[in-house]
């Protein structure tokens, strides 16, 4: 640090880089609804017989294979976080 002014710090902008969220407003929304998704269906099988009986549980489960196959086949790398 050299008079109150880093040396050797990378400058950075105000523009979001590609690793950031997506920056549209439908990524927003698609971000935001695929978040608040596990809670939803906590309170939809809360009140929908309990949870207990199949029919409640297996439409969890259909969402839920729903997405997760809208995400493989639209994602160019959809297994490039596991390993």
């Amino acid at each position: 640090m050299a008079d109150g002014v880093a040396i050797g710090a990378p400058a950075t902008s105000g523009t979001p880089t590609t690793g950031d969220l997506p920056a549209t407003r439908t990524g927003e929304l698609a971000l935001t609804s695929l978040m608040l998704l596990p809670g939803a269906l906590i309170v939809y099988m809360g009140f929908n017989a309990g949870g207990y009986f199949p029919t409640t549980p297996a439409v969890g489960a259909v969402v839920l294979v729903q997405i997760l196959l809208f995400r493989i086949m639209l994602s160019p790398r959809p297994f490039e976080g596991l390993r």
